[in-house]
């Protein structure tokens, strides 16, 4: 849940979720008390920053059914 932005809906919310996320991405036991994958994934949310939100492409090609 605490990896999962569709969660939370308010601003406040939102920003105090990456600042946990962000401190435990920043903590030197991270690595050794959740594992290699777990931290990159910290790391990924927070270099993605609090507002990422992931876009999603649609290509319409005319003259299609």
């Amino acid at each position: 849940m605490l990896l999962d932005r569709s969660t939370e809906s308010f601003k406040e919310c939102i920003v105090a979720k990456f600042e946990v996320t962000k401190e435990l991405a920043r903590s030197p036991t991270t690595p050794a008390n959740f594992g290699p994958e777990v931290f990159q994934r910290l790391m990924k949310f927070v270099n993605d920053g609090e507002f990422y939100v992931r876009g999603e492409t649609e290509v319409a090609i005319e003259g299609s059914s």
